[in-house]
């Protein structure tokens, strides 16, 4: 009648070896006495029989029947024991089984889940935008992995609710284990969201920083050319051959050279909202333009320089051409006095 032990392989096969050697060695002795009381009491009454006297009765705790039916209440219980080691070498054999799938499995499952925590959970550095694409792509791909994973959780939780139902003495350890397990692999999808959502923004970013050097390359090619160009056009002389001319000509420098400063300064002002972009990005290096702020505003001094200096050529020229006006016009009185005393 005794169903206790510790619950362990090792202590089950002591009692079923401790069974074995009662039905080998124990039970036949027993089985011999029994038979041997049998014997005597039939042998006894055949005696008294024989003498013509009367069978003789035990007293009723050591009849036969009594006895056989103390034997068949043992042989009861022996088959009840028998059923119930076979039932408890059946289980532990499962739990042991069980016991071991979900230690490789669950142990297999935590290796993975750190992996991709410390993955996850790391801040990504980017250099360029072909950097950041791929750490994208490579972040859109674990979406895909961790459905996939969800199996191998299935497979960890089952075993955990097999062991559970088949109350192994570890049962509360792999339920606080399976849930630990379950909690860090659910943590991964918001980590995961996290990173994806992390790195797009670092991707749009690095597309503003490439859209922003093409723009500078493009802008600071054209306003450099635009320089030299314009440069080259102030650097003429070409104000006129009289004074009404130069006159005509300086008389409309302001409004020109106003348009044409203006127009430096708009370009330059454009391009130093391009850098300064750059600047708060911390773009520090553009493959697609040797210049920098400094070549810009370079430019836009040598423009003003070189107004200025054809404002002063201008304003020169019209001076001289105001002196020679004055000497053609006393020429002109002094011919005109010396025709009037020939005549």
């Amino acid at each position: 009648e005794d169903r206790e032990y510790d619950g362990t392989l090792e202590h089950l096969m002591t009692l079923l070896d401790e069974m074995k050697a009662y039905k080998s060695d124990e039970k036949p002795d027993k089985e011999k006495e029994k038979a041997a009381l049998e014997n005597i009491l039939t042998s006894l009454n055949l005696k008294l029989k024989n003498a013509n006297r009367s069978p003789w009765e035990p007293e009723e705790e050591f009849r036969l029947e009594n006895i056989n039916g103390l034997w068949d209440t043992l042989m009861t219980e022996e088959d009840e024991r028998e059923k119930w080691l076979r039932d408890q070498l059946t289980r532990q054999k499962k739990i042991e089984k069980f016991n071991g799938r979900f230690g490789d499995k669950a142990s297999q499952l935590e290796r993975w889940i750190a992996e991709k925590d410390e993955y996850l959970s790391t801040e990504e550095t980017v250099n360029s935008l072909s950097d950041a694409n791929n750490k994208l792509r490579k972040a859109n791909a674990f979406p895909a992995e961790y459905q996939k994973s969800e199996v191998r959780l299935d497979q960890v939780q089952k075993l955990c609710d097999e062991l559970c139902n088949l109350e192994a003495d570890n049962a509360e350890d792999v339920k606080a284990r399976t849930a630990k397990i379950t909690e860090d692999w659910t943590a991964l999808k918001d980590k995961s969201d996290a990173k994806i959502a992390d790195l797009t923004e670092k991707v749009a970013i690095e597309e503003k920083k490439e859209a922003l050097r093409n723009d500078w390359a493009n802008q600071a090619q054209d306003y450099i050319a635009w320089g030299k160009n314009t440069s080259n056009d102030l650097a003429s002389r070409e104000f006129g051959d009289d004074l009404q001319t130069v006159q005509k000509f300086v008389d409309s420098l302001e409004d020109i050279d106003a348009g044409i400063d203006g127009e430096s300064n708009t370009k330059k002002d454009n391009l130093s909202a391009i850098w300064d972009q750059l600047q708060e990005l911390g773009v520090n290096d553009n493959p697609y333009s040797p210049y920098t702020m400094d070549d810009i505003n370079d430019v836009n001094e040598n423009v003003k320089g070189d107004l200025e200096k054809r404002k002063e050529a201008a304003d020169e020229e019209l001076e001289r051409q105001k002196e020679m006006e004055a000497l053609r016009l006393k020429f002109a009185e002094a011919a005109e006095a010396f025709k009037t005393q020939v005549d």
